[in-house]
């Protein structure tokens, strides 16, 4: 069995007052009569405790019946009793936890308690079981007061934690502004343990604790229970008068109500001479203690396991299943349901410096400890969900490991767990740690190999070591024996680094040099030089690449050229996947608003460069093609291909061993991550995927669909920007030869202007080329028309266009204007298309009532484009009158008069001039492909 370099959680309950109910009720009337430690009594509270106790005489007996019948069914489960026969795994949960009783009568943990819908058949059931009265806390929530001093200790301090505690429920009756008679309250042992109030809204579980005390009051809440009747471990009885009140007659929890609880709470412990401090459970929070040593990060081990957590949806998911899909933001919360296990509180995962802590087990998890608990290995080093161990009481662990439900289970050591944590995180080489590693020992290994600096780690344990508040007068490390540096030698050369004078001062003070039993000078510069050989293991130490793949300079070296080597070699030859438009071996990109159709043209061009066959009137390069689409679904990206096969006249036959795709709108698909600590990048092990693929499948294309969903950093942090395209997207294209295609959305001011940028200024700086796609202005609702217009082309020309219409589930290609993307043959340019349909218009509306004057009611382009659509339907009224005003002024077209209407006045027209129109230039009316 392996061990956990964990902290168990330091609030325990304490042994419950078993002094005799008659004394207690003699504190209760002393304090009743005089107050605490001199200050006005509470309000009465024995009312409640008489009606509870009542109760508790009846010894009740059908008891979910009772609570059934006042609305509390849906929220009523079964606890074990704390006497009953359980199995192993349930020993620590008898009186407490939710169970079932099976045909043998041994009681075994209650799966899905959480969401169950309670019967009256039930509670039947669960009565004649004599079941402890548990009741979730969803609808309802509960002060939970776990203030309870071992009897023995007589203190001061546990006479003032006493007192607090008798008075905590007149205080939130105050606050609920309620008389205390008026609040349901849960009694167990003649002291009230606990306040029930109904939840307005859904919330988390909030603890607040007794600073420097293992005492806590609990806000039970979603996902938690409790027991309100049956019997206690200690044997005593538990009750309450939830029954005379109803669900409808509780005081009501909501945010304001609870900081008026917080606040009357804060003020009672302070006038009982205690600081009340509240947090989200988890590490940081009283409710789960950090490890020993941990000063807000201020560890090296912290600060990277900090890093680790923060990069959670990179490696969790692989481990957990029930982590897939989760938002990147916020807490994780992982039920014991979901674990399977037969424990009652959940695991919680943190994005930040909290960390991991597992409320069930009542355990912080570094981020090794978390996967050798969970992890199952493989012969392949290949680490999967395991299940849970079986736990138990061990020690003073109450949820200790103790066993293994299922021998072919084969937990990681130590080296395996940061091995596969690290590939994971796209380390190219893992550390090698020793095999029982703590976290530790382990964590500036791991850091370094993550790119991590080591200075800054190495920097951060001289803070660890040398204290500064030990010596505020006496200047920093000035406390530090001889002993003290001979065991810390490792550290000196960071003290050298970061601290040269306070160094230099050590030394000259402790006569180092003389007395050292090493050679100190050589020692550091020879740990210096071994932390500059380790600095940047995921660049300094490329793996060495096979002859068919790319070569990459390392970020911190430079390669430089001289010119005058290329003499009488031959100027390598532009090379391109589209004509004049997108370069092979670059970074390209399509923009276009959402349903505009740019997943679709993606799709696509794949198809047509995966069979080497032209795209939209431009020539292809025939490579093999990737297709990574996060937005829709495998059923449709087999209805969209064979749309565009068909349209293409293909089979599927044609792009067999050419075009591979995937579809990720379930996964997470981030190709990188930011430290937000050094603001560097590092590729996620996605991107190490992607990069194997390509150069498996040797592919030419990448199609990364879209940008939003591969991009995990800021779009207006040109930093960011750069770091992404240059050493992710960049570095793709280099180490694979593909060319990278991503597809994006524009801002809304972008799309509005026609500029389809979105974002800062260094997306549209890096790419190579950028089109955008987009809906024809004017073209009229549910237009099939689209414009492709090429905004920037390092390579080629730019600002030309393609006018394309939607037919049959593919674009085909109606116009084209300019050069490089609008260079097509094949179609007419887009102003002899133009033209070529407006003439078609008036063949058509000859004689009607037209005008050149935008302030007429018969404006030709508004009045030729509703009289004649299936001419005109493709372009926008600015088209249309640009067309006609070139026909006007090459004499093509002219204005004339067509008489008079009823009322005398003159018609006005537009006819068309004999002879003098232009021929199509590619000699077919329509002129589409």
């Amino acid at each position: 069995m392996h061990t956990h370099n964990v902290t168990e959680a330091a609030a325990r309950v304490q042994p419950r007052n078993t002094r005799p109910l008659g004394d207690i009720l003699g504190d209760i009337l002393a304090a009743h009569g005089k107050g605490s430690a001199g200050t006005a009594a509470p309000a009465a509270v024995s009312s409640v405790k008489t009606a509870v106790r009542a109760t508790q005489a009846t010894a009740p007996s059908g008891g979910f019946a009772r609570y059934a019948k006042r609305g509390f069914l849906p929220y009523l489960i079964p606890v074990i009793p704390p006497d009953a026969p359980v199995y192993k795994a349930m020993l620590q949960g008898r009186g407490k936890r939710p169970g079932k009783m099976g045909e043998d009568g041994t009681w075994y943990g209650f799966h899905g308690w959480e969401s169950h819908e309670t019967t009256e058949a039930n509670v039947s059931q669960w009565d004649d079981w004599g079941a402890n009265v548990g009741l979730r806390t969803a609808a309802i929530n509960a002060f939970d007061i776990d203030v309870k001093p071992d009897p023995a200790d007589r203190s001061e301090e546990a006479e003032r934690a006493r007192a607090f505690a008798k008075e905590i429920p007149a205080a939130l009756a105050d606050a609920f502004g309620v008389e205390p008679d008026k609040l349901p309250c849960r009694v167990r042992g003649g002291m009230e343990t606990a306040v029930f109030v109904r939840a307005l809204g859904s919330r988390s579980k909030s603890v607040w604790q007794l600073a420097g005390t293992p005492h806590k009051i609990e806000l039970l809440a979603d996902g938690q229970q409790i027991v309100v009747s049956g019997r206690h471990p200690s044997g005593e009885d538990v009750d309450t008068n939830l029954p005379e009140f109803g669900l409808d007659q509780m005081p009501a929890l909501d945010g304001a109500a609870l900081a008026r609880c917080e606040a009357a709470l804060t003020e009672l412990a302070q006038r009982h001479g205690f600081e009340l401090a509240r947090g989200k459970p988890g590490r940081g929070d009283p409710s789960a203690p950090a490890r020993p040593g941990r000063k807000n990060g201020a560890t090296s081990e912290n600060a990277v396991e900090s890093y680790v957590w923060s990069r959670r949806a990179d490696w969790v998911p692989e481990l957990l299943p029930h982590g897939a899909g989760r938002p990147l933001q916020g807490e994780w919360s992982i039920s014991s349901e979901d674990l399977d296990r037969d424990l009652q509180e959940r695991l919680v995962i943190y994005p930040d410096d909290r960390g991991c802590y597992d409320f069930g087990t009542e355990r912080s998890h570094d981020p090794l400890s978390f996967i050798r608990e969970f992890g199952d290995i493989g012969s392949d080093g290949e680490i999967t969900y395991g299940g849970c161990p079986e736990y138990g009481p061990e020690g003073d662990k109450s949820y200790a490991v103790v066993g293994e439900p299922d021998p072919a289970v084969r937990r990681p050591t130590a080296a395996e767990a940061a091995r596969w944590l690290c590939l994971w995180l796209g380390a190219v080489h893992p550390p090698e740690v020793a095999p029982e590693a703590s976290w530790r020992d382990a964590a500036r290994q791991i850091g370094r190999a993550l790119g991590l600096d080591p200075e800054r780690l190495d920097d951060i344990e001289v803070y660890r070591w040398f204290d500064s508040s030990e010596n505020a007068t006496g200047g920093l490390f000035a406390a530090r024996s001889r002993e003290d540096i001979c065991a810390h030698r490792a550290l000196l050369p960071a003290l050298k680094h970061s601290y040269p004078a306070e160094y230099g001062n050590l030394v000259d003070r402790l006569g180092l040099i003389d007395v050292l039993p090493f050679d100190l000078e050589a020692e550091i510069e020879a740990e210096m030089e071994r932390v500059r050989a380790t600095a940047a293991p995921n660049a300094a130490k490329e793996p060495e690449l096979s002859a068919s793949e790319p070569g990459r300079v390392a970020d911190n070296d430079i390669r430089w050229i001289d010119p005058a080597q290329w003499a009488g070699l031959p100027i390598p030859p532009r090379e391109w996947l589209l004509d004049d438009v997108i370069p092979l071996r670059e970074v390209s990109a399509i923009y276009g608003e959402g349903g505009v159709g740019k997943t679709l043209l993606a799709h696509q061009l794949g198809v047509c460069v995966a069979t080497g066959s032209p795209f939209l009137g431009q020539k292809t390069s025939r490579v093999r093609v990737l297709a990574f689409f996060c937005e829709d679904s495998e059923d449709e990206l087999q209805r969209r291909h064979a749309k565009i096969l068909e349209a293409h006249g293909l089979e599927h036959e044609a792009t067999g061993g050419w075009l591979r795709m995937t579809s990720r709108r379930t996964q997470e698909n981030r190709l990188a991550t930011w430290n937000r600590d050094t603001r560097s990048m590092c590729v996620t092990p996605l991107w190490q995927k992607i990069r194997h693929d390509a150069l498996s499948f040797r592919v030419g294309l990448i199609i990364l669909d879209t940008l939003a969903d591969v991009y995990g950093g800021e779009e207006n942090d040109r930093a960011q920007v750069t770091s992404f395209v240059t050493g992710c997207l960049n570095r793709l294209a280099e180490e694979t030869g593909a060319t990278v295609l991503v597809l994006a959305h524009p801002s809304a001011n972008g799309a509005s202007s026609g500029s389809g940028h979105s974002g800062s200024t260094a997306w549209n700086g890096k790419f190579r080329a950028r089109l955008f796609l987009k809906r024809v202005r004017g073209a009229g609702a549910g237009s099939d028309v689209r414009e492709l217009e090429g905004m920037k082309a390092n390579y080629g020309p730019a600002g030309g266009k393609l006018k394309l219409r939607w037919e049959r589930g593919a674009f085909s290609l109606v116009a084209s204007s300019g050069l490089g993307l609008g260079a097509s043959k094949i179609v007419p340019q887009m102003d002899d298309a133009a033209e070529q349909a407006v003439v078609a218009a008036l063949q058509k509306c000859s004689g009607e009532k037209l005008s050149v004057a935008r302030n007429s009611p018969y404006f030709a382009p508004r009045v030729l484009k509703a009289r004649a659509p299936e001419h005109l339907g493709d372009w926008s009224q600015d088209d249309v009158h640009g067309a006609l005003d070139r026909l006007t002024s090459r004499g093509a077209v002219q204005p004339t008069k067509a008489g008079r209407d009823a009322s005398g006045h003159l018609i006005s027209t537009l006819v068309l001039v004999e002879g003098a129109i232009k021929p199509d230039a590619c000699g077919a009316q329509g002129g589409k492909t």
